[in-house]
């Protein structure tokens, strides 16, 4: 089960999941998009239309995969949003979507997985954070904050599960080049492709690993924060992270800002 899997790192995921011959539920909130995704992969995968903010959604995706397939062995967590800019100019409508989906869609998701998981004695829950969980930066203040609650989420359930021989992996990538990253500017590192975070996924499932930093060398960032505050204000400074958002509002980002609105608003009527 992947949710998010119509386009971006989810359907990277599911691509290369399909490759290692799992049956696959794919999951999204654009029906069309998921089912094309199917359409390319094969008969032997199903795509389900759910929006990840209401738990119903987690509940008939799990569903289709018992009904399908007889058993739910892996959760791949993957749906999210990727508001950008200074908060005090953000719609609260987009600001309290992205909390629903970025950690209310992984804990829904995380629900419906373990009710199916611990009667079968054995499953797998990946959740996909960012390397913005250990790393804040300007312009990401509730993206960020949503993917670090998603880090201890993980972690905490990771305790809690580990007795129903059922794993729980947050994956923490650096910045992926999809479509919710137009005009975002990186520092230090290299955008990642949306491949080689799938691989990780894959070798997630069988190494059981608890925590993936992507690239491996991104890790060091979570080092920064041993600091003295004033050094990380001045590296900060000095590298123009609160450049790095700079971006929002402008036409690179215009097609995908316009979709997040368009969601956030239908996601607050219904």
């Amino acid at each position: 089960m992947i949710t998010g899997a119509g386009r971006g790192l989810g359907q990277a995921i599911a691509r290369r999941l399909h490759r290692d011959g799992y049956h696959l539920v794919l999951g999204d909130i654009d029906g069309p998009r998921a089912r094309a995704t199917v359409a390319e992969l094969g008969a032997r995968h199903t795509a389900v239309e759910a929006d990840i903010t209401h738990r119903s959604a987690a509940d008939e995706l799990a569903a289709a995969a018992m009904e399908r397939h007889g058993r739910l062995d892996v959760w791949v967590n993957n749906a999210g949003v990727m508001p950008l800019g200074w908060l005090h100019g953000q719609a609260p409508d987009v600001l309290t979507y992205t909390c629903e989906v970025n950690l209310g869609g992984v804990v829904r998701g995380s629900l419906a997985a373990i009710e199916h998981m611990r009667s079968q004695g054995s499953g797998h829950i990946i959740n996909i954070a960012s390397i913005t969980a250990v790393k804040p930066l300007a312009g990401f203040a509730v993206y960020g904050a949503t993917k670090a609650a998603v880090v201890s989420f993980s972690q905490s359930l990771r305790r809690e599960l580990h007795h129903d021989s059922i794993h729980v992996t947050a994956v923490l990538p650096y910045m992926i080049t999809t479509p919710m990253t137009p005009g975002i500017e990186p520092r230090l590192l290299r955008p990642l492709g949306t491949s080689p975070v799938a691989d990780a996924v894959a070798r997630a499932i069988s190494k059981r690993r608890a925590t993936i930093y992507l690239p491996r060398t991104a890790r060091f960032l979570t080092w920064t924060a041993l600091l003295p505050q004033r050094v990380q204000d001045v590296t900060d400074d000095i590298l123009r992270m609160d450049d790095v958002a700079s971006a929002a509002g402008t036409p690179a980002r215009a097609h995908y800002d316009d979709e997040l609105n368009a969601h956030a608003a239908r996601s607050t009527t219904t």
